[in-house]
């Protein structure tokens, strides 16, 4: 059984209308995964599900029929909301919401009180465009951390890591781990040198993603 990594962004639009989701969804590119929720009850049924994907939750800040702050704050202190990004619209400047949010971790708060109703399209469309570049830059760097940079390959920090959540996810799945070695690569170093050396790295890399195919995990 192939090592599969989470495959693409998850992005969570929050809120009990459908205010946000229309403009989330026209400026989404094919790679990422949109989830839309109306509740509280099917937001933590998505969380629970899509836990280690998650890399942006955008929300429309309510106090009625549930308040909103108060359910993302619920989610504060676990993984998923401190490795993702976090942004709440409010249509209204309640006073105190946006220190409250600060305090819970919102990395971005804005209210459209100033704005008239004909510009909320305008206005949302560049903060949502923003936190999508902010997202995808933040997914770049995770994945030259992750990489080795002479192969390419998933670094061993990176692939202890997409073993744990797999193993989280379903403790009783069952995977396959293989190894592979170049024999006499020492003396291809030292006869050759490591620039040759390095080339040979190379190839074998890529040789060796070509044969697992789809989504394995190679290190």
């Amino acid at each position: 059984m192939k090592l599969k990594e989470p495959e693409g962004n998850v992005i969570i639009v929050f809120e009990p209308e459908d205010f946000l989701h229309p403009i989330v969804s026209r400026l989404l590119v094919e790679d990422d995964d949109l989830i839309h929720v109306h509740d509280p009850a099917a937001l933590n049924v998505i969380i629970e599900k899509e836990e280690d994907s998650i890399a942006l939750l955008i929300a429309l800040d309510e106090t009625e029929p549930y308040d909103t702050l108060k359910i993302i704050e619920s989610y504060q202190k676990e993984r998923w909301f401190e490795a993702a990004l976090s942004f709440v619209v409010a249509k209204e400047d309640h006073p105190g919401r946006e220190a409250q949010a600060d305090e819970i971790g919102i990395q971005d708060y804005i209210h459209l009180s100033s704005v008239s109703p004909p510009d909320y399209e305008r206005i949302l469309t560049s903060c949502i465009s923003r936190q999508l570049r902010l997202m995808k830059k933040l997914q770049h760097l995770k994945q030259s951390a992750n990489c080795d940079g002479l192969t390419g390959l998933c670094n061993h920090a990176a692939a202890a890591d997409v073993i744990t959540k797999m193993l989280r996810r379903n403790p009783e799945q069952e995977f396959l781990f293989g190894i592979i070695d170049i024999d006499y690569f020492k003396q291809v170093n030292d006869v050759r040198g490591h620039e040759f050396g390095d080339r040979v790295l190379k190839e074998a890399s890529k040789r060796i993603r070509q044969l697992l195919g789809g989504p394995a995990l190679a290190i």
